[in-house]
């Protein structure tokens, strides 16, 4: 039987997948950076019970350390406290063409 990593990995990763390059541009406009913050944040928690499968059954994917296995959980971690903290500030200022900042 092969595993899930052999295969491509899980289905909901492949869901998941082609929804990061968009989040990630919304994250770069203004108007946008807080609606895709939150849905950079809702695609990291879907892939998170593929995560944690793996962690828990290492032994379906002999090519990856368990101890990867378990700093991917903690990364992961950080990686949603930085998209929250990143998209979700209020005083986001825009810098004008002479160098001077504007709210």
């Amino acid at each position: 039987m092969e595993s899930n990593l052999e295969l491509g990995g899980p289905p909901g990763c492949w869901a998941a997948g082609p929804h990061w390059q968009p989040g990630a541009m919304g994250v770069l406009w203004l108007p946008t950076r807080r609606a895709a913050g939150y849905g950079l944040a809702l695609l990291t928690l879907a892939v998170t019970p593929a995560n944690v499968y793996m962690w828990q059954h290492p032994e379906l994917f002999p090519k990856i350390p368990p101890s990867l296995l378990g700093i991917r959980l903690v990364v992961q971690v950080l990686l949603l406290a930085c998209i929250l903290w990143s998209t979700s500030r209020q005083d986001d200022a825009v810098a004008t063409r002479d160098g001077k900042c504007e709210p």
